[in-house]
């Protein structure tokens, strides 16, 4: 019993230190699809990377809460606990490395793709697209749930742009990707016991 307590301790360390790393990484990718939002006809430039910049320091500062209930877990730690924690992580580790192969090489396919059908003016709706299926893969590698909704809707919004017209293709796409990821690194702090519990309760 003293063993699983302490394991379960160390999973919700461990998981908090994860997600922290996680908002950082959402809260630059929702600064960079706001600043392609930016450079459309619709936005003025400056004042919007300026609302880029900020709302990440909010989103980087609320990162700052959940890292504290990591309780000062390091990558270190990743190699110490028990044989099947150890490969445990191994197995994290490695498949989150694939995770992002993979993610390059749709990126990839799909500018390519673009080239190839003449069609540049879709180059970036293609990548958005890429980039919200990626989110499918990291859910059940990273025990969140949360992640099948930034696909669903992530990838809704690169086919709606796809669609659109080019004048006001890029203002969608960049505001409306840049609200998922920094709505979804909001919800996850909010929501960071929650989310831990539940992905503990994955682990069983």
């Amino acid at each position: 019993m003293l063993n699983r307590t302490v394991e379960r301790t160390r999973y919700h360390r461990q998981f908090m230190w994860g997600l922290a790393r996680g908002v950082n990484i959402l809260a630059f990718a929702g600064a960079f699809w706001f600043c392609v939002a930016a450079f459309s006809d619709g936005f003025r430039p400056w004042p919007a990377i300026l609302i880029a910049l900020g709302f990440s320091v909010i989103v980087i500062g609320g990162s700052r809460a959940v890292r504290r209930k990591a309780a000062g877990f390091k990558y270190s730690e990743l190699k110490e606990g028990t044989e099947l924690q150890r490969k445990q992580n191994r197995k994290l580790i490695v498949g989150f490395r694939w995770v992002g192969i993979t993610e390059m090489f749709l990126v990839w396919i799909s500018v390519s793709l673009c080239y190839w059908l003449r069609r540049a003016d879709l180059i970036w709706p293609s990548i958005a697209f890429a980039v919200s299926l990626h989110f499918a893969l990291l859910a059940p590698l990273f025990r969140l749930q949360i992640y099948y909704a930034t696909s669903v809707i992530g990838c809704a919004i690169s086919l709606i742009g796809i669609s659109m017209e080019p004048q006001i293709r890029l203002l969608l796409l960049g505001s409306g990707m840049g609200a998922v990821m920094w709505g979804t690194s909001v919800i996850a702090i909010l929501s960071a016991d929650r989310l831990a519990e539940q992905a503990s309760e994955g682990m069983s």
